[in-house]
């Protein structure tokens, strides 16, 4: 699919993605399938990075993913500290992690709550950008799928990938789970409420 545009670049060609999460929320495995669709089906470069605490289950987790076109020169791993995409799996996490730090002039954020848009803004301090919110654990819940899978397809659709190439790997991914994957992708995508902030 080689007219796939990135949403966001920075100086070097990269659109910055960040990750907040517990150890068990599955959102390494999220990133790690993202950057599969990237590499294998959309002909994308880049990095990925992730930090664990001590006890991997139960502790915050970062994932840092960077998406750049084939070609552009990868000279950085690690994670990422200047997000244009910020997925945020638990609202409490925004003050714990302070997740108000770095984040890109006109960034995206996902959060996985039932707060509106400009009650998260308030609490990220957002200067400008653009904020979803959806009540992931519920469409989990409802799908039989985790909470990995919704927050994964919104952070999908904010990246503009095409829906056939993501169903795809899900189904390549979790053979045996396809349908309650399928239904809770589209569920976060049909759900989610999203505002933008001048």
């Amino acid at each position: 699919m080689s007219n796939y545009q990135l949403p966001y670049q920075d100086r070097r060609g990269f659109t910055n993605c960040f990750l907040s999460a517990i150890g068990g929320d599955g959102a390494n495995m999220a990133a790690k399938l993202l950057f599969k669709i990237a590499a294998e089906e959309l002909n994308l470069d880049g990095a990925y990075d992730a930090k664990y605490g001590s006890e991997k289950k139960g502790t915050p987790t970062d994932v840092s993913l960077r998406l750049c076109n084939f070609g552009t020169p990868v000279r950085e791993s690690g994670p990422t500290n200047r997000p244009h995409i910020l997925c945020v799996f638990r609202e409490n996490l925004i003050a714990a992690q302070n997740l108000v730090r770095g984040l890109q002039d006109n960034a995206t954020v996902i959060v996985n709550t039932c707060k509106p848009p400009a009650e998260i803004r308030e609490m990220l301090k957002l200067h400008n950008g653009t904020i979803y919110v959806l009540d992931a654990g519920k469409i989990a819940l409802e799908t039989h799928s985790r909470l990995n899978m919704p927050m994964m397809a919104m952070l999908a659709s904010v990246l503009k990938f095409p829906e056939e190439a993501v169903v795809k790997k899900i189904k390549e991914t979790w053979p045996r789970a396809v349908e309650p994957n399928i239904a809770a992708y589209k569920a976060a995508v049909g759900q989610a409420v999203s505002e933008h902030f001048d």
